[in-house]
């Protein structure tokens, strides 16, 4: 395996497996401006599903619950006001919602 091209070699083992893989454009990712908003658009979804979890179960789930990474994103999205969810989102809301379809349901795991 070439180090860099983790996707190539992901596809590859896959395919070793008896997985059927095949390229896959995710052009929502291209989308102009998009990486000045991720950040306040990241945390304050991480926060979200942290919050929709904590319901879900009857209980707040605690930042010691969650790894590292997730705690500390959480805890940033906390201070997103709706504005900057809102200047944010808006110009790239069609690609915001392209990403759960094109890749996972769900933006944390806990």
């Amino acid at each position: 395996m070439r180090p860099g091209h983790f996707g190539e070699n992901t596809a590859r083992l896959l395919e070793s497996l008896g997985h059927h893989v095949e390229p896959a454009a995710a052009t929502a990712l291209d989308a102009p401006g998009l990486s000045d908003s991720m950040p306040a658009l990241l945390t304050a979804a991480v926060t979200w599903e942290l919050d929709t979890w904590s319901q879900r179960r009857g209980e707040e789930l605690p930042y010691s619950a969650l790894e590292p990474m997730n705690a500390m994103l959480a805890e940033v999205g906390r201070s997103v006001t709706a504005v900057q969810w809102s200047t944010g989102s808006t110009p790239h809301s069609g690609g915001l919602v392209a990403l759960p379809r094109w890749g996972r349901t769900s933006w944390t795991s806990c």
